[in-house]
């Protein structure tokens, strides 16, 4: 599948930035192992080996285990056709600044960033960046948006992912599209499960998966910054579905997009307090222990976010 834009919206200036990114496990940065929206290690053998460089997660032609067909029961999106990430963990890479030349790990105060912003109205989205001041929007919207013919008892179907304005506080008026970041459309498949290539991750149970070649983060204040083998997935959970759980976002950002890619002029408050101040290239704050290689040897940062997600209201028609 070709590049697809896939644009998130608010506090992008650090959550955004930071899900673009990758490297090895940050230890300690955030949920706990087992709760609500984190993905399970694969069954071994499973769905598709680490290292497999197409990243596809397509199932065993003879219907076993993982297979498109057959799903007990699958559930229903009558009800539930757009959700907002209620939770962004990022997983890898490490952000750090380096004050004096030594590199100093902020992947905690980056990931409290990200876990503040998905609730809280305490920044004003500008063509600048993001500035002080409260607009009645919370910071961080990221929506899925499932096309009513989506049923995920189907083998394949449509849907988007983008930005989102969302009223502080959330629930008091429906969502609704960030034009800044709007919402681009993603193929994907229905399986039994969904193990994501060159990861220890696997969505069990009945849900669906994206991989592309690439997508671009379009980020507010930042630009595009381009993915190369993609992933996307995430669990039906409820019948009719009424959340998105043990979802994964994985992906390869180079080394030389990292240079060339710089932060924008105006930051969140609570980056510029640990120390990620603008204009600078996103290589800035990427840490060295975690610049990795993909399989075509070109240097990078693998990233990986695992993200839980609840039905919102929605007015409009993207």
């Amino acid at each position: 599948m070709g590049s697809r834009g896939l644009r998130l919206a608010a506090l992008g200036m650090i959550a955004g930035q930071l899900l673009a990114c990758a490297g090895a496990p940050v230890e300690d940065s955030g949920a706990a192992e087992g709760e609500q929206g984190a993905a399970q290690p694969p069954v071994q053998g499973a769905g598709t080996a680490a290292g497999d460089p197409s990243g596809s997660s397509v199932p065993p032609a003879d219907g076993g285990a993982g297979g498109t067909v057959d799903a007990p029961t699958p559930p229903s999106l009558a009800n539930a056709e757009f959700f907002r990430a209620d939770s962004l963990r990022i997983v890898e890479p490490g952000i750090v600044i380096r004050p004096l030349g030594l590199q100093t790990d902020v992947s905690a105060g980056a990931q409290t960033a990200v876990d503040l912003s998905l609730t809280q109205d305490n920044e004003t989205i500008t063509d600048r960046g993001l500035e002080g001041g409260q607009d009645g929007i919370v910071d961080l919207s990221l929506l899925f948006r499932f096309d009513l013919g989506a049923d995920p008892g189907s083998e394949s179907g449509i849907m988007a992912m983008g930005g989102g304005r969302c009223p502080a506080p959330l629930g008091s008026a429906p969502c609704e599209e960030e034009l800044r970041a709007p919402l681009e459309p993603l193929d994907f498949v229905n399986l039994d499960r969904c193990p994501v290539a060159m990861t220890g991750y696997e969505t069990p149970g009945r849900c669906f998966n994206v991989n592309a070649d690439g997508i671009v983060l379009e980020i507010i204040g930042i630009g595009n910054i381009p993915l190369e083998r993609a992933t996307i997935v995430g669990q039906y959970q409820g019948d009719p579905v009424e959340a998105l759980g043990d979802g994964v976002i994985h992906g390869f950002l180079s080394e030389e997009t990292a240079n060339t890619t710089t932060l924008p002029e105006a930051l969140p408050t609570l980056a510029t307090v640990i120390g990620i101040t603008g204009e600078k290239p996103v290589r800035e704050f990427l840490s060295d222990d975690d610049l990795s290689t993909n399989e075509e040897g070109v240097a990078g940062w693998w990233f990986t976010v695992e993200y839980s997600a609840a039905p919102v209201e929605f007015s409009g028609q993207p």
